[in-house]
């Protein structure tokens, strides 16, 4: 459902150095606003604190940043239900109020940031090959990229991250207890940014703020969508590529287009570059285009005896 969020309030109040310097409080000159961050002691989980000030409206702009899994159940291998999700958030406030006194209630609060996640169980071996199976897909206005076992889509202000979950947490040494929530699931988390924020808001025809956002219904709006997007049902279907074909072309169509795909498979993506085939780039697309839209197309973006990757 989610995990990592920020969630904000503005006071029209210029901040106190003083009392931020006595929290522990970080000033940071990097940025072009003053900015003070306070992060919890060593070895105790709460939300990051920063605090953030425009000298031009003379408000101070209160950040809380967490993990609201971890904050609850101490890891995030397991994803929250919407009554643990909105007691996470009254942990959050409670924090807030306890340590600066400033009024926080969560349901107020403007989204900056916001992971929505889903878990999804294929079983052990299909979240260790996932990401791999997946490589293959497109998604628009975001690059494409694979590092180690987690495959990204990067946009201006907005991440996908697709991975194996038990492979992190046991990475990460975490308890016992999140290595088997977290077994045989494929984690897809879906990092927006303000500005991604602002346009899912205006999508589902709401406001920016916590209680219109952090929520099972906006959560799901978001996740089905990416998902569609990205194909991911036809990745781990396991029927096979002529069954696809015939439920969707005549058997001259499909038996021929079946044809093309043991030409890629064989050959490799580009195999139509060579004269002998007398394969023209044009029949080519139109066939490649025709495979994907019966759902055809390779799901493993490396083909074994080309070692070659499948163009999008």
């Amino acid at each position: 459902m989610i995990d990592t969020v920020s969630i904000k309030h503005a006071y029209a109040v210029p901040p106190d150095e003083e009392y931020l310097f006595r929290l522990g409080a970080l000033r940071t000159r990097a940025l072009r606003n003053p900015t003070w961050i306070l992060k919890p002691p060593p070895g105790v989980y709460r939300p990051i604190l920063t605090f953030v000030y425009t000298a031009d409206s003379g408000r101070t702009h209160l950040f809380a940043a967490t993990s609201l899994p971890r904050l609850v159940n101490g890891h995030n291998a397991r994803l929250l239900n919407e009554g643990e999700l909105q007691n996470g958030l009254e942990v959050i406030a409670d924090y807030v109020e306890g340590v600066t006194a400033f009024p926080f209630d969560p349901a107020t609060a403007l989204v900056n940031r916001v992971d929505y996640c889903r878990d999804i169980p294929v079983g052990e071996g299909n979240a260790a090959r996932g990401p791999l199976l997946l490589y293959g897909r497109h998604l628009a206005r975001h690059r494409r990229e694979i590092v180690e076992s987690t495959l990204s889509f990067k946009g201006a202000n907005s991440k996908v991250r697709i991975y194996d979950k038990l492979a992190e947490v046991r990475a990460k040494g975490n308890s016992l207890d999140a290595i088997e929530a977290s077994r045989g699931n494929l984690r897809v988390e879906y990092e927006l940014g303000t500005r991604a924020v602002q346009r899912i808001a205006k999508q589902l025809h709401t406001d920016r703020t916590a209680a219109a956002l952090l929520t099972e219904t906006a959560s799901s709006f978001v996740m089905d969508k990416l998902l569609s997007d990205i194909d991911f049902d036809l990745c781990f279907d396991d029927t096979p590529s002529i069954e696809r074909l015939l439920a969707t072309y005549t058997t001259p169509k499909a038996w021929r287009l079946s044809g093309y795909l043991s030409m890629v498979e064989t050959y490799g993506p580009m195999f139509y570059l060579d004269p002998k085939w007398r394969y023209s780039k044009r029949e080519f697309d139109k066939a490649r285009r025709d495979c994907k839209k019966a759902g055809a197309w390779p799901r493993s973006p490396i083909s074994k005896e080309a070692n070659t990757c499948y163009p999008l």
